[in-house]
């Protein structure tokens, strides 16, 4: 669902976008590859960061309110703030080297394809750099994960 949402909100970007930036004529050529970049690679910055919350979740559980009867006050709003002031930098870390590989195949692309090009090819760059992270991050987390095991405690393992 939040795949189709992105998709119809570049959608729009596209359609409804001016044709100049400030005092600089923006073609469309550059407007379509630009959506088309936003279109791979933001399903991907979702899945990220959708597993940033769970990694949250899995690595510090008594952080995280799971109904509405825990009392609430001033150190659980602390809390959530030191956990959002976490979750972003981690973010940018981990957008990071999706930033760096999409930068080096757009200057790579820069001399012998047209712009528009260069920034669909980055997008790939940066997809697969984002892919390899959540691979590595959910392979990691596979072994705290099998700690919340339930069923090796109920049989007594």
């Amino acid at each position: 669902f939040l795949g189709c949402f992105l998709c119809l909100l570049i959608a729009v970007l596209l359609v409804d976008s001016p044709a100049k930036f400030g005092a600089q004529a923006l073609p469309f050529a550059m407007k379509l590859g630009c959506c088309l970049g936003a279109a791979i690679v933001l399903p991907f910055l979702d899945l990220i960061a959708i597993l940033l919350q769970n990694t949250g979740v899995i690595l510090l559980p008594a952080w995280f309110q799971f109904d509405k009867t825990t009392p609430r006050g001033v150190e659980t709003m602390g809390q959530q703030l030191i956990l959002m002031f976490g979750q972003i930098v981690a973010l940018a870390l981990c957008l990071l080297p999706a930033a760096l590989v999409f930068g080096a195949i757009l200057f790579l692309s820069h001399y012998a394809l047209p712009n528009e090009i260069g920034i669909v090819l980055g997008s790939f760059g940066a997809a697969i750099m984002m892919c390899v992270e959540v691979a590595v991050a959910i392979r990691v987390l596979g072994g705290v994960f099998e700690r919340f095991d339930l069923s090796a405690e109920l049989t007594g393992q």
